[in-house]
Parts: C-alpha cells; structure tokens; sequence
C-alpha cells in the first residue's frame, strides 16, 4: 500500500489544511441540501468521522505512532486498539502471518507478446482489497470486519466530529500551531500555499450560495464558513513569498522585451516596460533599470558566468515555443536574436 510522505515539522500544516479542506467539502455539502435534520447531521458526522480515520491510517507510522491523540489533543486515540489493528503481527490457525493487502499485481494487455513488454514494462496496479483471512480476524477480535464500525478514534469529553469542527478553539489552535510552524521553518510551502488558494476560493463561491439561501441556512454554518476562511487567510499569509533572484527576473523581463521586438509590436517604451513589470510582478523603475542593463556588457551582471547561464535559461524558455506552426519563423528569429547577444558577450 502506497504510503504518502510527511515530514514530523509540518505535521501541524498538514493537520490544519485537512481540517480546512474538509471542513469546506461539509459547508459545500451542507449549503446544497439546505436542510437541518438530525438525520443530515449525522450523516456529516460519519463522513467527518471517516475522512479523519483515513488521514490518522494514512499517517499513523510517520505523525501518530505511540501518540495517544491528535490535533493538539481535541481527538484521542485508543492505542490498544489501533495496536490491535495496525501493529499487531496477526497470525492464522497454522502461524502463519496474515496478509492485511492483496499484493501487487500486474496491468497487462491481451494479445502483447513478451517483446512488447521488454519494450513497454507492464505498470504495477496496487490492489487495496483487504484480503479475507485479515477481514476474519477482525470478525473474531470486534465483531465486525468494518473499520468504521471499530472506534479507535473519539472526540474529547465526548463531543461529536461534526461538533467539533465547528468549534471555534479547534479551529483557532490548528491554525495558530501552522502558522508558528511556517514561520519557524521559513520555507515556502508551493502544494500547501496551492491548496489553501484554491479552498480560499471555494470558500469565497460558498458566500455567494449562502447568501442565495440564507433562511435555510443556519447562522453556526455561516460562521463556520467565515471561520475556516478567516484562518486559511491568516495560515497563507504566514507563508513566506516565492523568492526569485534577482537575475530571473532580469531574464524573464529580456525574454518578454526580445519577443515583443521580435513581433515588431508598435508601442512605446513606457508602455512595454508597464507590461512586462505587471507580467513579471515587479515595479516599473526596476524594469526601466533593466533596460539599461541590457545595454552593457554581461547586462550588468558582475560574472560573465553568472550572464551566460542566464542567456541559457532564457534560450531554454523560447524553446518551449519552438513547435511546428506557421509563426515558427517569430520563434527562430527571437532565438537566433538571443544567441547572437550571449555569443557576444564570450
């Protein structure tokens, strides 16, 4: 079984967007069937309740071994248990060890001959059916062979999953422990900052729909709502921005200035160097500096190693237009422009 990859310090990163992602998929769901029942609660109950089972199986080795809760204590573990499940080496009536998985088998396509696969080796299909004599021992140990029907996982002081992710301190000391954690580790997160963008903008499409069918909804998941926004916010904003040198720049604003010459776009220089400062998310001074470097040897750059790596990054960057089309020759040309400049300069 394939094993997702979290390293310990960002452990609480982690625990926070899960908690966030899921707690939007329960708004979106809730805002949708506008209906408060016991019945409905329940349901996201079990789907909140579930969803965290899958993360706590997923992580349990590298996040949670011998740990005895989970999100900063607001869930606790039955380590007996989850021994019991997890950890146990489970043997059959003969000793034999027990297999939890199927194991791996092979995609292969009818009528393809052996050559055809020394040529193209045959993908690995992961198979996670859990195989009978694992699903028996659990029949015999609980009473059931149905994981979601085993409680290994309960909310402290005896509060509901859906309860509790509602609550306002849950939510506030997950996002107050990922902040500290970006800020300690000083990295930029890009899948984490991605995935908080994109929930951001779910949650921002949710207010709209709330608003549409406020009288059906109510207030604690309008709040709810605003809460898991209020702290994404706060947890994307503690993430350093992307840095990017200062000679990347600098490229990137020669490529964009090397094109638009190189397509005779009628514009003034004002003008361009407005565009490409707006493109490249830099003020139009630096640009305008930038075009001044242009003019000197090495653009200005100090090592002549340094402006030789740029010209090929930015020699790399055109070649990625470099395709089969009728404007192939505007391609050739910008190229062919940038290497008499870097040739120049040897």
């Amino acid at each position: 079984m394939t094993e997702n990859k979290i390293e310990p310090n960002r452990k609480t990163i982690a625990e926070f967007i899960f908690i966030a992602e899921l707690s939007s998929e329960c708004i979106c769901k809730y805002v949708e069937l506008g209906e408060n029942s016991e019945s409905v609660f329940a349901l996201f109950n079990d789907k909140i309740k579930w969803n965290i089972e899958k993360f706590y199986e997923t992580y349990r080795k590298e996040l949670y071994y011998e740990n005895d809760s989970m999100f900063n204590g607001y869930i606790n573990i039955d380590t007996k248990t989850v021994s019991k499940i997890f950890d146990n080496k489970i043997l059959d009536e003969d000793g034999n060890e027990i297999m939890v998985y199927t194991e791996n088998t092979y995609k292969l396509k009818k009528g393809k001959t052996e050559k055809y696969y020394k040529k193209h080796p045959p993908k690995i299909a992961e198979s996670f059916e859990r195989t009978k004599a694992y699903d028996k021992y659990l029949e015999q140990e609980f009473n059931t062979s149905d994981l979601a029907e085993i409680n290994y996982l309960s909310v402290k002081d005896n509060g509901t999953f859906f309860t509790l992710l509602q609550t306002e301190s849950f939510l506030d000391s997950l996002c107050e422990e990922a902040e500290k954690a970006i800020k300690d580790s000083k990295k930029y997160e890009e899948e984490y900052a991605i995935r908080l963008t994109r929930l951001i903008e779910k949650l921002k499409e949710y207010s709209e729909m709330i608003i549409s069918k406020a009288t059906l909804i109510e207030l604690a998941i309008r709040d709810w709502r605003a809460r898991v926004m209020e702290c994404s916010l706060k947890v994307l904003k503690a993430m350093p921005v992307e840095k990017v040198s200062e000679y990347n720049l600098k490229t990137r604003a020669f490529v964009l200035k090397s094109l638009l010459t190189t397509l005779d776009i009628g514009n003034s220089q004002a003008n361009i160097i407005r565009f490409i400062a707006n493109i490249i998310g830099t003020s139009e001074g630096t640009v305008k500096g930038y075009f001044i470097d242009f003019s000197k040897d090495n653009h200005g750059m100090k090592k002549k190693e340094a402006f030789q790596k740029e010209m090929e990054n930015a020699l790399n960057m055109c070649n990625l237009l470099s395709t089969e089309s009728e404007n192939k020759r505007y391609v050739i040309q910008l190229i062919d422009a940038i290497k008499k400049i870097k040739d120049a300069q040897k």
